[in-house]
């Protein structure tokens, strides 16, 4: 039996592929019902469709327009070929695990991961504590995952605090993205009235995220925050029959804090590795590695830059020839980006040699 802890997006679709292809999956979630609470600004790629169809009462809203703002308030506007997708997060989060019950997936809520004893996985429920006997156990089960740090993978982990405002305020339609706020800073409409704002920051995140909703001049109808794990390659996922997937293996974009993309991919990928019984770390070396490496060594160079840098770099994004390709390409397929970035406008090497 596979054991898999967290019903988020990563462990949900994981336990669907497993179940769709006859094996026995439980799927473990803390909470009282799946999706709660919402830690996430649910904004997503057309990337996603790589993966599964998002039924239409998931989809809040399709954005095909972006705007990049540097300090001294010059503005990068980019229309995407493909939209970005807003979501109902906590809706996606039952839709996957739907799936996975529809699959033949046994889901069990209330079940909080306590640990490891005489090859079993123990769960409290209530006040009572529960035996789980499994074959393979997987940690889903977010930031500061239980499973890594019962399994001895807890291990070369950071990160940034999350805060986001659900806010009342009339707006274009159009994603805002300010890269020089805290470590970046957005405001994602939801529809014409109502729009998610939020900040990832590692230093006074409570302060930049209060100066920043200030600014928006709406109002606030629910504060969410969490833990946004940083990727690193010296993160390990995988030991004996135990694997870490989503952000407790921190597979999560470093320049904007996604993790739903990179989760599904590495769910595929698990999910490969236990059928065809190869190595699930060797899989995602191969493929998902390369991905997310290219966005921590852009985001080591953000990290870096002075506002003085960030008012270049927006000037030099609003190329013809770079904005063509910041509009056909999207941000979940970051080497092919910076490739064709940097043989359309070769002086872009200038950021990476002095910030790398």
């Amino acid at each position: 039996m596979i054991a898999v802890v967290g019903a988020g997006p990563a462990g949900s679709y994981l336990s669907y592929l497993l179940a769709r292809n006859g094996y026995e999956v439980s799927l473990f979630e803390e909470h009282k019902e799946v999706g709660t609470p919402v830690q996430c600004t649910g904004i997503v790629t057309d990337a996603i469709t790589r993966y599964l169809r998002l039924p239409n009462h998931i989809i809040l809203n399709k954005i095909r327009n972006v705007r990049v703002h540097s300090p001294n308030k010059s503005i990068l506007e980019i229309s995407l070929r493909r939209p970005d997708y807003i979501l109902d997060r906590a809706g996606f989060d039952k839709h996957l695990s739907e799936l996975a019950q529809d699959s033949g997936a046994k889901l069990f809520l209330s079940h909080r991961f306590l640990g490891l004893k005489d090859g079993h996985a123990v769960f409290k429920i209530g006040s009572a504590q529960k035996k789980v006997a499994y074959n393979m156990l997987v940690g889903s089960d977010g930031p500061l995952s239980e499973v890594a740090r019962r399994s001895g993978l807890f291990k070369n982990r950071s990160f940034w605090y999350g805060y986001q405002a659900i806010i009342r305020t009339k707006n274009d339609n159009i994603i805002d993205f300010y890269p020089h706020i805290g470590s970046l800073a957005w405001i994602v409409p939801v529809d014409n009235k109502t729009a998610r704002v939020g900040v990832m920051s590692q230093k006074n995140p409570k302060v930049v995220f209060s100066n920043f909703v200030r600014e928006t001049h709406g109002r606030i109808m629910e504060i969410q925050a969490g833990l946004i794990p940083r990727w690193s390659t010296k993160i390990q996922i995988e030991k004996a029959n135990i694997f870490l997937l989503g952000d407790a293996a921190a597979q999560v974009k470093a320049t904007t804090g996604g993790g739903i993309v990179p989760g599904l991919h590495a769910a595929t990928l698990l999910s490969k590795a236990m059928i065809e019984k190869k190595s699930y770390q060797r899989k995602v070396q191969l493929e998902l590695f390369p991905e997310l490496l290219v966005h921590s060594l852009i985001r080591s160079m953000l990290d870096r830059m002075r506002k003085e840098d960030y008012n270049q770099l927006v000037d030099e994004c609003n190329n013809p020839n770079v904005k063509k390709i910041l509009t056909t390409i999207d941000r979940d397929h970051s080497v092919t980006l910076l490739l064709r970035l940097l043989s359309a406008k070769p002086g872009f090497f200038k950021f990476f040699r002095a910030y790398l």
